[in-house]
């Protein structure tokens, strides 16, 4: 479906970027709108992580409005976060060779997990690296972290 002026109606998604809509057609189509998204949604989409990119449009006010195929969907809960097709799709998001290029030119830098662990050792407060539980902790992560490629 195409974006034809004064045509879409949008109604507000709640989430916390509060940029998100349910855009209806008049013909009852539902498109997902979301305001200034990533530069990265298209590739998201290819990679089958993210629903399908329909349209972008600058709009006259300088923001992109981008519309997805509209998928009827439910919030993960902490369970649901276990279940192996989450793990599956969260896998393939993280190992993304083409998604990783993507982000390279848009001046991200790869981090891996030792990466994240080290960075919070050097910004955490002494009280907190001293705690004797957080070295637990710390000691566990650096045996335990994963590889990543």
């Amino acid at each position: 479906m195409d974006l034809v002026d004064n045509e879409l109606t949008l109604t507000p998604i709640a989430g916390k970027s509060g940029k998100a809509y349910m855009g209806t057609y008049p013909d009852g189509g539902r498109v997902f709108v979301k305001m200034n998204t990533t530069p990265i949604l298209a590739g998201l989409a290819r990679e089958q992580i993210a629903p399908q990119l329909l349209w972008s449009r600058r709009m006259p006010d300088g923001n992109v409005m981008s519309g997805q195929e509209w998928l009827s969907g439910t919030i993960l809960t902490p369970n649901d976060m276990s279940k192996k097709q989450v793990i599956n799709i969260l896998t393939r998001l993280h190992r993304s060779r083409p998604l990783m290029t993507q982000l390279t030119k848009l001046g991200y830098t790869l981090e891996t997990p030792t990466d994240l662990l080290n960075a919070w050792l050097n910004q955490v407060p002494l009280a907190l690296r001293n705690n004797q539980y957080l070295q637990s902790v710390i000691r566990d992560l650096r045996q335990t972290v994963p590889a990543f490629p």
